[in-house]
């Protein structure tokens, strides 16, 4: 292996390592920006309470920050997935297919996790925008706040059961975390079908925080065993270039280079 493969392989498996931290950072991003959208009316609220909400500069602020900080989350929850799908298909079996559910199945909920975001945010991003042209209707910010609320418990979560049940199945067969763990994962995944009960947002983000725990402290170590000095030759080189033979005798080289032409290679 030449220097630069040894570093690239070095910098991958540091890398891979650190890689589950992308599960928390989407916890915190996704938690902070639901903190953001929380006091946002809600389709029952009055039509006065709605305009007086999205004329406000600072909710209007304050919503623009929260999609982009759910955009993020999603970026780092695909990350995560990926992550968590190489792990998986590292401990499966040969011919596994359990380890591919995770990436498809991240994938779509981060799509309908950010778009939820956007639902959120419409009407004050048109509001900021066009300030003097755009009148806020109440009645079709109730039609994006019910939307995304459809998007997000009742349609992303179920979505992301497949990840929980997939990643819980190779969990019991394999030694990658706690069979413990494996087995609590069922009941996450169903909480995650039953989305709409809107209760199970919490138990789905304490299972992605604890899997990027046991991910991190079940790493191989093989980073560490990489060293970024030159590979030395191997012995069937070393023969071949003109050193000793197995039975101990010596023998001269077929191909010196020009300086050492007339000269035997010299035994390692």
């Amino acid at each position: 292996m030449t220097l630069d493969k040894q570093q690239g392989a070095f910098v991958e498996n540091k890398l891979a390592r650190w890689s589950p931290l992308s599960g928390i950072a989407f916890v915190v991003l996704y938690v902070t920006a639901g903190v953001l959208f929380d006091d946002e009316p809600g389709s029952g609220a009055s039509d006065h309470a709605i305009l007086a909400y999205y004329r406000d500069d600072g909710n209007q602020l304050k919503l623009e920050v929260a999609f982009l900080l759910a955009t993020f989350a999603g970026v780092f929850f695909i990350w995560f997935a990926g992550t968590l799908s190489a792990r998986l298909r590292a401990a499966e079996a040969e011919g596994g297919w359990l380890s591919r559910i995770p990436l498809i199945s991240g994938a779509a909920f981060a799509v309908l996790t950010v778009s939820t975001a956007a639902l959120y945010q419409f009407v004050a991003d048109a509001v900021d925008d066009n300030p003097d042209r755009f009148e806020v209707d109440p009645d079709t910010a109730r039609l994006l706040t019910n939307g995304a609320y459809t998007l997000s418990p009742e349609a992303a979560f179920p979505l992301a059961a497949p990840l929980v049940l997939a990643a819980s199945l190779v969990f019991l067969r394999t030694r990658l975390t706690p069979r413990w763990f494996g087995r609590a994962g069922f009941v996450v995944a169903l909480g995650c079908l039953l989305g709409f009960l809107g209760a199970t947002t919490g138990l789905f983000l304490l299972w992605v925080v604890v899997v990027a725990v046991l991910l991190m402290r079940s790493a191989p170590s093989s980073a560490g065993a990489l060293s970024l000095r030159p590979a030395l030759p191997r012995s069937d080189e070393v023969l071949a270039r003109g050193g000793y033979s197995r039975a101990g005798s010596r023998r001269f080289s077929t191909a010196a280079p020009t300086f050492g032409r007339h000269l035997p290679s010299c035994a390692l």
